[in-house]
């Protein structure tokens, strides 16, 4: 190499170790950055969770309002469902990257466990690996013995406790990645699905946002209708 090449390769290697020496720096800043607004989170998921508690079949209503989660739910698997009371999702600390993915169920026909977890994270040579917790199944009520995948205009879908206890191809786990970023970050916009009128072509982002404010305080107005007339029924 001639000279003026090994001085412009040295200088350009300098300059490769400061930008990454940024880019530790960076991550870094970011994980802090992530901790602190964890923290910030954890009151209003704790208050959402207290809320999502007093409202039947929440959960199992905005899985299956998902468009592509409801691909992976038969008949079965709605009946458990409608037995989930609570989704908790947490991102792993210390450096570890990954996260975990707990669903909370009431007594029910179909399993002993109150609650059933998923992990997915790298592994010791970076590869991606998940773990989940055995389902401990009522006798003759293992949804999972006799499900096979079933086909969609997406493709070929697993059912969703198939899905669960699966670590075939934990680094393409679409639903797990859907469940974090998608759904446990607004469940209320699946529960609300149904509810929503089409948006108009012209409509803007801050029409859409207003609509949906008024989506959800109609359900409210609703809910609260329903309570008065129990209480009429009542006396």
């Amino acid at each position: 190499m001639a000279p003026e090449m090994r001085q412009s390769v040295a200088l350009l290697a300098e300059v490769q170790m400061r930008l990454e020496a940024l880019e530790k720096k960076s991550a870094r800043l970011h994980q802090r950055m992530e901790l602190k607004i964890s923290r910030q989170r954890r009151p209003h998921l704790d208050q959402r969770s207290s809320i999502t508690k007093t409202i039947p079949g929440f959960w199992v209503t905005a899985l299956l309002n998902h468009p592509h989660l409801s691909a992976h739910i038969d008949e079965t698997d709605e009946d458990a469902l409608s037995y989930m009371t609570d989704l908790e999702i947490e991102s792993f600390k210390n450096n570890k990257l990954g996260y975990r993915i707990r669903f909370h169920f009431r007594r029910n026909p179909y399993f002993q466990n109150n609650i059933i977890m998923k992990e997915l994270h790298l592994g010791m040579g970076g590869s991606p690996m998940s773990f989940s917790n055995p389902i401990l199944w009522q006798r003759g009520q293992n949804l999972t013995a006799h499900s096979e995948p079933r086909k969609s205009s997406r493709g070929v879908y697993k059912t969703f406790f198939s899905w669960f206890s699966d670590h075939s191809s934990p680094g393409q786990d679409d639903v797990a990645q859907i469940l974090k970023d998608d759904l446990y970050r607004d469940p209320l916009r699946y529960y609300l699905t149904p509810l929503w009128e089409p948006r108009e072509n012209d409509e803007s982002p801050e029409e859409e946002e207003e609509h949906l404010d008024r989506v959800a305080v109609d359900a409210i107005d609703v809910a609260g209708s329903d309570d008065s007339e129990q209480e009429d029924d009542d006396e």
